[in-house]
């Protein structure tokens, strides 16, 4: 587990527990990268969204893409903290 990504994941569950959320999802490259410590979902760099995208609950912490850049996703990027 990347402690980084534990410290935002817990402030993202209290903002959501706060604001009575279930939770909150994004495509985009920039929010991709700060809630997984610099991880990255862009494929062509001049796109503002990503082949995966970030899905946080109060209980999981999920990435959300399709088949081709799961195993991909999870080799080269992702810290243990999340699920493809």
């Amino acid at each position: 587990m990347n402690e980084e990504v534990s410290k935002k994941l817990e402030l993202i569950r209290q903002t959501l527990r706060n604001s009575e959320v279930q939770g909150v999802r994004s495509r985009d490259t920039d929010w991709f990268a700060w809630a997984t410590a610099d991880a990255s979902n862009t494929v062509l760099l001049t796109a503002e969204t990503g082949v995966a995208e970030v899905l946080v609950t109060t209980e999981d912490a999920l990435v959300l893409t399709d088949e081709i850049e799961a195993q991909r996703l999870k080799d080269e990027e992702l810290p243990a903290n999340f699920k493809v």
